[in-house]
C-alpha cells in the first residue's frame, strides 16, 4: 500500500499509465488496499480531463465500499472535488448523480449494526450539503426504503445537521413547500407509528423520536397538547370512606397517546399528596387529617410530554374528628372504651371520650392506681331467725334485708 500511496503524488500522466497495475487493488479484499488504490487514481485530479475519465471508476469505488474507514476517505476526497470544481462542473455533475443514485441503489443490510444504512444517509447528507435543491427528490426516494433503515436512521436523515429540516433555508419557497409536505405526510407517521410500537434499540433513542415527531408537526401545525384544555374534573374530589378523597379527570383526546394524568394537591396541608404522572384518570388521596381542608387540581400531558394547562381549584374538608386522639403510656388505664378505630399516627389510637354511666370497669388492676382495701364484713351477723351469730366473710344471712348488723354495715360501707 505504500507504493500506491506514494503513486497518488507522481505526475498526472505517470499515474495513468500505469492504471492496468493499479486497477487489480481496487477489487482486493483487505480494505486497506482498496483505500490506498483509490489514493493512487484520485491523483489524477491535477489533469481535469484525466480526472473526468477516472471519476466513474472512482464513484464506483465509493458508493459500493461497505467498510467505513475507507469509505469516510473517499467520500472526503469526491466531496472535496465538488466543494473546489463546483456542482455545475462536469466534476462535480457526475460526483453528485452518482450519489445521488447511491440513495437509491446503496445496498442496506439487516446484519452489519447499521453499517451500510448509514453509509446511505451519509451519501444523502453528501448530496445535500453541496445541492439542497435535490432534497424533495431525495426524501421521496429514501421513503421508499424505509423497511430498510432503523428508526434512528430516519430520525438522523430529518433532524441531524446536513439533514432535511436543518437545508430549508437554503431552498426557494416552492422546493420548500414540497419539502414540508414529503416530510409531514411521509416522515411523520412512520415516526409516530415506529414510536408507538417502541420500535427502538434503547430507550435513549425515544427522546430524540419525539423531538423529531414535534418539529415535523410544527411544518404545517402547532402540536395540539390533549383536549380539554385546560383539564376539567368529570368527578371533583369528594370525601370516600372515613378520611380519602377521591377524584375523576375528563379523559383526554389527542393524537399522541397515551395520556397521562397529575393530580396536584396544591395546599400544602399534612398528609395531602400529589398522584404523579398515571395513566388512570382516577385518583385517591388517602390517610388525610380529619378537619382538614384539601385542594386540587388536574392536568394532562401526551405521549410527547407536552403538558395542558392545569384544571380549576377544587377544595374538599374532611370530617371533624368524634374521637380524641390519646397517647398510651407505659402501664394503663383503670377504664377503657376502646372502639375499632384505626390509626392515626405511630403512638397513637382514638377512643371515644366516654360518659360517666357508660363507664365500664376493668377486669385488669390499674397498676398506678391500686384499688382500695376491702371492708371484712361483720364479725357477727344475725341467724335465719334474726339471731346474731359469730361468721365471717362465709357466713351469711338467710335474710339479709332483716338483719339490722348487715343493714347498718352495708349503708356504712
Amino acid at each position: 500500500d505504500g507504493a500506491l500511496l506514494a503513486l497518488k503524488f507522481a505526475p498526472a500522466k505517470d499515474i495513468q499509465q500505469n492504471y492496468k497495475l493499479i486497477e487489480p487493488w481496487t477489487k482486493h479484499s483487505d480494505w486497506w488496499l482498496r483505500e490506498a488504490a483509490f489514493r493512487a487514481l484520485s491523483g489524477l485530479e491535477k489533469d481535469d480531463a484525466l480526472y473526468v475519465k477516472i471519476l466513474p471508476t472512482l464513484l464506483n469505488m465509493a458508493t459500493s465500499e461497505y467498510h467505513a474507514m475507507p469509505r469516510e476517505t473517499m467520500m472526503q476526497h469526491l466531496n472535496g472535488v465538488v466543494q473546489k470544481k463546483k456542482p455545475e462542473s462536469d466534476a462535480g455533475k457526475l460526483i453528485l448523480a452518482a450519489l445521488r443514485k447511491g440513495v437509491d441503489t446503496g445496498k442496506i443490510k439487516s446484519s452489519d449494526l447499521g453499517v451500510s444504512a448509514w453509509n446511505v444517509i451519509e451519501t444523502l447528507k453528501l448530496c445535500l450539503q453541496n445541492d439542497p435543491t435535490l432534497a424533495p427528490a431525495l426524501a421521496t426516494a429514501l421513503q421508499l426504503r424505509f423497511s430498510d433503515l432503523r428508526s434512528t436512521d430516519i430520525v438522523s436523515i430529518v433532524a441531524d445537521p446536513g439533514g432535511f429540516t436543518t437545508v430549508m433555508e437554503k431552498m426557494d419557497s416552492k422546493q420548500r413547500e414540497e419539502l414540508k409536505d414529503i416530510l409531514y405526510t411521509l416522515y411523520r407517521p412512520e415516526i409516530i407509528k415506529r414510536l408507538n410500537a417502541k420500535d427502538y434499540e434503547e430507550e435513549g433513542h425515544k427522546p430524540g423520536m419525539v423531538s423529531a415527531i414535534v418539529n415535523l408537526t410544527n411544518l404545517k401545525e402547532k402540536v395540539a397538547v390533549p383536549g380539554p384544555d385546560p383539564a376539567t374534573f368529570a368527578s371533583p374530589p369528594s370525601i370516600s370512606g372515613t378520611l380519602d378523597i377521591v377524584m375523576k379527570a375528563t379523559p383526554g383526546r389527542g393524537d399522541f397517546e397515551p395520556i397521562e394524568y397529575f393530580f396536584d394537591e396544591t395546599s400544602g396541608n399534612p398528609g395531602g399528596a400529589d398522584s404523579g404522572w398515571t395513566s388512570n384518570p382516577v385518583y385517591t388521596d388517602t390517610s388525610l387529617e380529619p378537619g382538614t381542608s384539601y385542594t386540587y387540581t388536574v392536568k394532562m400531558r401526551n405521549a410527547l410530554g407536552q403538558e395542558g394547562n392545569a384544571s380549576l381549584p377544587v377544595s374538599v374538608t374532611t370530617p371533624a374528628a368524634e374521637f380524641e386522639a390519646v397517647r398510651i403510656p407505659n402501664g394503663g388505664f383503670d377504664t377503657i372504651y376502646q372502639p375499632p378505630f384505626p390509626r392515626l399516627r405511630s403512638g397513637h389510637r382514638l377512643f371515644q371520650r366516654p360518659s360517666p354511666q357508660k363507664q365500664i370497669p376493668s377486669s385488669q388492676p390499674c397498676h398506678s392506681h391500686p384499688p382500695p382495701p376491702r371492708r371484712p364484713l361483720p364479725a357477727k351477723c344475725c341467724s335465719s331467725a334474726g339471731t346474731p351469730r359469730t361468721g365471717r366473710s362465709s357466713t351469711r344471712c338467710s335474710t339479709p334485708a332483716k338483719c339490722p348488723t348487715l343493714r347498718a354495715f352495708l349503708k356504712k360501707a
